[in-house]
């Protein structure tokens, strides 16, 4: 078989166009590592040539992640409207010559990057491949093990790339990186248990996941109850000064999404809008720190 899924072929510059448009603009995930990253380099202040690199080889490397849980799901996406609609690979038919060249050329990349980290940037670059194929792909397929789908999110989705940046830049771990680290596992818990209810009436056909396993109505109650701890927690540490200024300022602007978890409907979805809103206002408020912290 010499292509992929969908049904109308498309030229390999559409694909990576339209592939780049899903996943860089609607998903927004290279944004989200990038803003995280920045937040360990100014906490540590180390906002420099080498830490704004390592910022851009994570967003590149987590796009890649991305796509590659997207080429693993398509048999289970293309059984969705909605999930066929955010997933190129149901949508879209592409040589498997040409797929297999851009997965290799963003391996070489993702290589380059690792290099210029040394032997820490060698260890990562395998381990993260180990975790994005093992996440996705069959037999492991740890998105479909119930407990071990939300822990996993939970270590590898928001706390793994505030991790890397500390260990790749040979940095020390200090209370600040412990107490944000727990803040952004449990977000990245709540964001996959939120997921999981979006998705709930396709994957209850034809996937297994932590939700199913504890119902609905049991993980809506639970995602709003860690959403309250999580909230709870954030502001005391906020408020008792473990921070920089400018990274409690930054953790105020999810204040609003945060708040529209708790008191939204169990039976609602979140906001994407909200979400891409004041995803869009905190990378533009980082990258004023970023500009004022550069010419101080």
């Amino acid at each position: 078989m010499d292509s992929f899924a969908g049904n109308k072929h498309y030229s390999p510059r559409t694909f990576l166009r339209k592939l780049l448009i899903v996943r860089s603009v609607v998903r927004d995930v290279w944004l989200t590592s990038l803003i995280i990253v920045l937040t360990a380099l100014i906490i540590h202040d180390s906002l420099n040539s080498r830490g704004l690199m390592l910022g851009f080889a994570l967003s590149f490397g987590y796009t890649f992640a991305f796509v590659l849980n997207d080429y693993f799901d398509s048999e289970h996406d293309k059984e969705d409207a909605s999930k066929s609609a955010r997933n190129v690979f149901v949508r879209m038919q592409v040589s498997r010559f040409w797929l297999s060249l851009g997965f290799f050329a963003s391996l070489v990349i993702l290589f380059g990057f690792a290099v210029l980290f040394g032997r820490r940037g060698i260890i990562a670059l395998i381990v993260s491949l180990v975790i994005a194929i093992s996440y996705s792909a069959k037999p492991i397929r740890l998105k479909s093990r119930p407990g071990l789908d939300v822990l996993s999110h939970g270590i590898f989705m928001e706390t793994y790339p505030y991790a890397l940046t500390v260990f790749l830049l040979h940095l020390e771990f200090i209370i600040a990186d412990y107490l944000l680290l727990s803040l952004l596992f449990l977000n990245s818990i709540v964001t996959q248990i939120e997921q999981q209810l979006r998705d709930y009436s396709t994957d209850v056909i034809n996937d297994f996941n932590f939700t199913i396993w504890i119902g609905p109505k049991r993980a809506g109650i639970l995602l709003k109850i860690l959403t309250f701890i999580m909230t709870l927690y954030g502001l005391t540490i906020i408020f008792l000064g473990f921070f920089p200024l400018t990274i409690s300022l930054a953790l105020f602007i999810a204040l609003p999404f945060q708040i529209h978890r708790l008191f939204r409907s169990l039976s609602d979805k979140r906001s994407e809008t909200l979400h891409r809103l004041l995803l869009g206002f905190a990378f533009i408020y980082f990258v004023g720190v970023v500009l004022y912290m550069s010419y101080l």
